[in-house]
Formats: C-alpha cells, structure tokens, sequence
C-alpha cells in the first residue's frame, strides 16, 4: 500500500454505488469473505472483487487468505474508517424516525 493509495480523497471513498454498499456492509459484519459481501451487497463477484480491492489500497480493509478463501475486514479502529462507520450509522438511525 502506497502513501497516495491511503490519501485517496473522500470522492474515491464514495464514487460508486457498489463500495458504499460493501462499506455498509462490512460496517455491520465486520468481516466476510468475498462470496457473503457480493451476496449480501447484491453485487456481482468480480465487481465485488475490484471494490474491495480498491478500498483495501485506501486503507479501509484488511484481507486475510486461508488457502483460496479470503477474510476482508473492516478497518474500525482507522480514523477514517471511524468517520464512516459514524456516518452511516447516524444516517441510518436518523431514517428510521
């Protein structure tokens, strides 16, 4: 991971549909291997794929591999991680008033 990778700006964060849906969900899961985040997210595997890749060189997910299987985790103690999690938790609280 570069240092340009990790001060990628907030747009790159949230240019697609598909990376805030896989932010919420490893917000609320923590972690998952690709397979339950594409299917939980509605999201194809390879789109999926390149999604968290995107958001591991940004700093926001770990990835773990046990053979062919690989653990993404979201990065929660990352300030910037923080910010969003409080986001989107805040977002989502504030829509079911």
């Amino acid at each position: 991971m570069t240092k340009a990778d990790i001060r990628s700006p907030i747009e790159d964060v949230f240019s697609s549909r598909g990376r805030v849906r896989i932010l919420k969900v490893l917000v609320s899961a923590g972690e998952l291997n690709i397979t339950e985040i594409a299917r939980r997210a509605g999201l194809n595997y390879a789109g999926t794929n390149r999604h968290l890749e995107a958001l591991r060189r940004m700093g926001l997910l770990d990835e773990k591999s046990f053979g062919k299987i690989r653990i993404f985790r979201y990065r929660s103690e990352d300030p910037r991680a923080k910010a969003i999690e409080q986001l989107m938790n805040s977002w989502q609280s504030s829509t079911s008033l």
